[in-house]
């Protein structure tokens, strides 16, 4: 639960430092940017400190892609 602590804390510090600059240069497509993509970060460091086997997001990645392959194999464009 310490450690989930401190990734919120680093978090917090990275927007500390980032936020107040992007918003200065009226960035808002960097700023959204910025904020989902630490919400996603943040996201998924939390659950695997907690859960040790977390399933990896690229998990999602061999699902989708895996039968794409099978079927390139099966017609013979990648061997």
């Amino acid at each position: 639960m310490l450690w989930s602590a401190g990734i919120l804390i680093i978090a917090g510090i990275i927007v500390w430092f980032e936020l107040p600059a992007l918003w200065k240069q009226q960035q808002k497509k960097d700023l959204w940017a910025f904020c989902i993509l630490l919400v996603i970060a943040v996201g998924f460091s939390i659950p695997v400190l907690l859960f040790p086997h977390f399933p990896s997001p690229l998990l999602v990645l061999t699902i989708i892609f895996k039968p794409i392959i099978d079927f390139l194999i099966a017609i013979g464009l990648i061997s």
